[in-house]
């Protein structure tokens, strides 16, 4: 798109911006694929967990198709997570991309972060989430959703809903 665009069109920078964003997360799948197989390690670190949606945002909203409407909504500022910011990045372009292909004749892609306050601990898949304050990341769509069969499996390594080939 920076190579059909005018040489003073001010998109240009921003297409380079995003094939340079693109580019880094790029560089992480092969990590990813070696952590997910056990064999690589996670880089978990503080993040700013506000720009990081953001970033992911920006590139869903170039590679998505244009009858998905985007909506980001935050309430957090300056929050910090430790967190490993590749997965979270991956994970968010995975469910966008599932989003679109749930919404074939278009839609809406929520995402919303927002502050919540634990005040008892509650159990959660297989793990304690202690007290506290968190950051909540939601992502849901306006797409066809999915059949029981389907949403049991859900979280089942290698499973997929696409047929060979």
């Amino acid at each position: 798109m920076a190579r059909q665009a005018p040489p003073d069109d001010p998109r240009t920078a921003q297409y380079l911006k995003q094939v340079l964003i693109a580019g880094k997360r790029a560089k992480t799948i092969v990590n990813q694929i070696l952590t997910f197989s056990r064999r690589g390690e996670s880089v978990r670190k503080t993040v700013d967990i506000q720009r990081l949606v953001s970033e992911a945002v920006e590139l869903l909203r170039i590679t998505l198709p244009s009858t998905i409407e985007i909506v980001e909504r935050s309430e957090v500022t300056g929050a910090t997570v430790v967190a490993d910011a590749d997965q979270i990045h991956q994970v968010l372009m995975n469910l966008g991309a599932n989003a679109a292909q749930a919404m074939p004749e278009g839609g809406t892609l929520d995402i919303a972060l927002e502050r919540v306050q634990m005040f008892q601990p509650a159990a959660l898949a297989g793990f304690t989430l202690e007290a506290g304050p968190y950051v909540h990341l939601t992502v849901s769509d306006t797409g066809v959703g999915m059949d029981k069969a389907t949403l049991e499996r859900v979280f089942d390594p290698f499973f997929t809903t696409k047929e060979v080939g």
